[in-house]
């Protein structure tokens, strides 16, 4: 356990519906002030998308990097089996775990897009709590709350009015580049 007690207990709570987070360029400031500079090169790398392989030797960090990349691999290898093609070359990130797998075909069945990314998001902040196990106040900890304010401000940014209107925008293009 490492010793952020300040840091963390800083940090407003947090949860899956929460309407927004701080911004992330105080909690990045907060961090890069007061942990220490191996750790802050860790922290710096949490990001929702992870990059193929990353392997930084935390074990949140790439527990988390193989979970979110399994959960790639798993839902294109379902829309890679729906359109008839080979799945095998899906199969290089292995599957994390079951509930990671569970989620993937879940959201793969759900008819509404924005219902299928709540899935993955619940999916990824339930493998955040797995991750978090044990960790208070020590980086690890500040890397599942950093990926957490993540998940909140793209799940935040999702909603009718938007996704309708870009909808009506997209439609409108395609329309006028192919007139009937």
């Amino acid at each position: 356990m490492g010793g952020y007690f300040y840091t963390v207990a800083a940090l407003p709570y947090l949860t899956f519906d929460s309407a927004s987070t701080i911004p992330e360029d105080d909690f990045l400031f907060l961090c890069q002030n007061s942990v220490s500079a191996g750790d802050w090169n860790i922290l710096k790398e949490a990001r929702f998308h992870s990059p193929p392989g990353l392997k930084t030797g935390n074990a949140t960090l790439d527990g988390w990097t193989a979970g979110e990349q399994s959960l790639r691999a798993e839902l294109a290898k379902l829309r890679a089996a729906k359109k008839g093609l080979e799945t095998e070359s899906y199969n290089r990130y292995g599957a994390y775990s079951q509930s990671i797998l569970d989620a993937a075909r879940k959201a793969f069945n759900e008819e509404s897009p924005l219902e299928a990314e709540a899935v993955i998001l619940r999916a990824l902040w339930s493998l955040l709590d797995e991750l978090e196990t044990g960790h208070l106040f020590d980086v690890d900890k500040l890397i599942t709350y950093y990926l957490r304010m993540q998940i909140v401000k793209l799940k935040n940014k999702r909603n009718k009015t938007d996704g309708e209107k870009n909808f009506s925008i997209l439609y409108e293009t395609i329309v006028n580049k192919n007139p009937s």
